[in-house]
């Protein structure tokens, strides 16, 4: 088995994104984040069932085609919610947040419980959205066996 089978590679990933989405992240993150992002599509679809080839990539160009968007959606989500540097350390690397604020006896309390709460679910190996709506589309995430008709 190998270790790290990626359902894309770094150029799919490029292409993949918007023109310039991913300047200023270097290669060796993007191949670090698209080794998790692989590795979490297998573990979320552990319990799905579908015919791969010799190096376990799936055979069905559909199912494939899901894995693979899904997992650059998964890159995707950790650069738009800026966290690839917390993604080694699941977080534990994060600066804190100024919740409050106060200057002459006026003060702001600002609520970044919906935006930490997201966070959290990403850097603890949670499924973006996007990804997880592919791999529900195809049939990959309910453990239970589906047809193509």
């Amino acid at each position: 088995m190998r270790l790290y089978m990626n359902y894309i590679d770094r150029t799919e990933l490029l292409n993949d994104a918007q023109d310039g989405f991913y300047d200023g992240v270097d290669d060796d993150r993007l191949d670090r984040m698209i080794n998790y992002a692989s590795a979490l599509m297998r573990r979320e679809t552990r319990g799905a069932l579908y015919s791969v080839d010799e190096a376990g990539m799936p055979t069905n160009e559909r199912i494939r085609d899901a894995f693979k968007y899904a997992t650059s959606a998964q890159v995707q989500s950790w650069v738009e919610a800026d966290i690839i540097d917390q993604l080694d350390t699941g977080g534990a690397t994060s600066e804190a947040l100024v919740a409050s604020s106060s200057n002459n006896g006026s003060s702001v309390t600002m609520d970044y419980s919906e935006s930490t709460k997201a966070r959290e679910h990403l850097l603890g190996g949670g499924l973006a959205l996007g990804a997880m709506l592919l791999l529900e589309d195809a049939g990959l995430t309910s453990g239970k066996p589906w047809l193509v008709v």
